[in-house]
């Protein structure tokens, strides 16, 4: 009875049919030899005991099984985790010190890993900045889907600075920064770094009463939403006075949108 490839809940199934089968042959067995059988009767209490033997390995193995399956399901739960803190570890680090300033063995340290760890989980520091690139323009995707109903001025607006934000601005400027300094990398990024832009093309688009279909126009107005953000939000976190960097963005946010 093989469980390869099934579902844990497929193998704990079979196993309590096994084991069902193993009470039902001992118990036909155990009537069997009560009642002093005859000869013909001890040629069925052997094909009982044959039975017996064959749930009994049915049992084994799918014990054996399930136990490879919970096992392999454990190592996955643990390698998902340590990617995850990983990633976690090497945003932060990427957003503080940059990618050429941010060392392997640092991430590593963040995370309370080995750098053994990180290199079981990501082959290079490049392809672990690729991945967090990757994050990044999804979980852009997510936000632009929750701004369906929201009013643009107000979702692109500076506010004021907070360390969540700090970091996010300054990994969003290291990607960018990273494409511009290895060229070889912009053929996978782009189509990343770009996903912004499409973002906001979209819900200016669907503004302006033409979803899935935007046009020129949205894709300017668009591209000049993000660049105000950008910049303002950098300007906010650098002034001692972040609400002039904020209301001046508010103005020429709403005078983008205006038709």
């Amino acid at each position: 009875m093989s469980t390869k490839g099934r579902p844990v809940g497929d193998a704990a199934a079979e196993l309590g049919t096994a084991t069902q089968a193993l009470a039902n042959a001992t118990a036909l067995l155990s009537r069997a030899l009560k009642q002093g059988l005859t000869e013909a009767g001890a040629e069925v209490s052997d094909q009982l005991a044959t039975s017996l033997r064959a749930a009994s390995r049915e049992i084994a193995d799918a014990s054996s099984e399930l136990g490879r399956m919970a096992g392999d399901q454990r190592r996955r739960a643990k390698a998902d985790a340590t990617r995850a803190s990983l990633l976690a570890a090497a945003r932060t680090v990427f957003a503080e010190r940059g990618f050429e300033g941010a060392s392997v063995g640092d991430i590593a340290a963040e995370a309370g890993y080995t750098k053994g760890a990180l290199y079981s989980q990501f082959g290079s520091k490049e392809e672990l900045f690729a991945e967090i690139t990757r994050q990044l323009a999804a979980e852009d995707a997510a936000w632009s889907a929750r701004q369906s109903d929201a009013e643009l001025a107000s979702a692109y607006a500076v506010t004021a600075p907070d360390p969540d934000a700090r970091s996010m601005l300054l990994l969003s400027l290291e990607v960018t920064l990273y494409a511009l300094r290895h060229p070889e990398s912009r053929e996978q990024l782009m189509p990343l770094l770009t996903q912004s832009w499409r973002s906001a093309t979209d819900l200016v688009a669907g503004r302006r009463g033409r979803p899935g279909h935007p046009e020129p126009d949205d894709r300017d107005t668009a591209l000049g939403l993000l660049a105000v953000h950008t910049l303002a939000s950098a300007l906010a976190a650098l002034s001692d006075d972040p609400d002039e960097a904020s209301a001046a963005a508010d103005r020429l946010l709403r005078r983008l949108l205006a038709d």
